[in-house]
């Protein structure tokens, strides 16, 4: 397809009904799916911070022998 500049797909009124046709989040729904990306961000920092824990305590017992 050839890259033509007067492609009407991406004029500024072509953008603005996209957005309009955009569903967008309530704020409940806004503040419910953050709340989820928080705290599964939360457990897996919790998670890789007890793999690197049990990690560098094995390799400090292999190193110690």
């Amino acid at each position: 397809m050839e890259n033509n500049l007067k492609d009407p797909t991406f004029s500024p009124k072509a953008v603005l009904a996209e957005l309009k046709k955009v569903q967008w989040p309530s704020l409940k729904q806004l503040f419910s799916t953050s709340g989820l990306v928080v705290i599964f961000t939360l457990l897996f920092g919790l998670y890789f911070f007890v793999c690197e824990m049990a990690a560098s305590g094995l390799i400090s017992w292999i190193v110690s022998l």
